[in-house]
């Protein structure tokens, strides 16, 4: 999953004047883009871009993440991580909690502002993490699948 092209559409669906339920999809589809985007990068720092070669193994590292884990770790060990990546951690799990609500329950609203805020966020949150060098994203890769005892 490309997780600019998430972003380019949970942008769509916020833009004009969209109804609630588009402003749902939005918050949701902005989530999975950051979701997508760890899960890319911890293949890639753990097996290496996607060759035909590791295919599967690239495969099995990125659908390894879970989603309690994409944030959770980061907190146990702050004082690893650059500010890019405790920024990551941070607003993925605040994308989280607009997302489980957006997802589930059936009185929450959304703003249009909110939604485009949130989505800028995890937008800019992303671009910043894959700065971050490949050692680091390396430490999260190890963090995130294999959580911390």
């Amino acid at each position: 999953m490309d997780w600019l092209e998430l972003i380019r559409a949970s942008r769509l669906l916020a833009s004009g004047q969209p109804t609630q339920e588009a402003l749902r999809r939005a918050i949701s589809t902005a989530y999975y883009a950051m979701f997508h985007a760890l899960a890319a990068s911890n293949a890639n720092v753990l097996v290496g871009q996607k060759t035909p070669s590791n295919r599967s193994d690239w495969t099995s590292t990125y659908r390894s993440l879970r989603h309690f884990r994409a944030e959770n770790p980061l907190y146990g060990w702050p004082h690893l991580f650059s500010p890019p990546v405790q920024n990551f951690a941070i607003i993925i799990a605040g994308i989280k909690r607009q997302r489980e609500d957006a997802d589930y329950n059936p009185d929450a609203s959304f703003a249009q502002n909110q939604v485009i805020t949130w989505i800028d966020r995890a937008e800019q949150a992303v671009i910043d993490f894959n700065n971050a060098s490949s050692q680091e994203r390396t430490m999260v890769a190890i963090a995130t699948l294999a959580g911390q005892r």
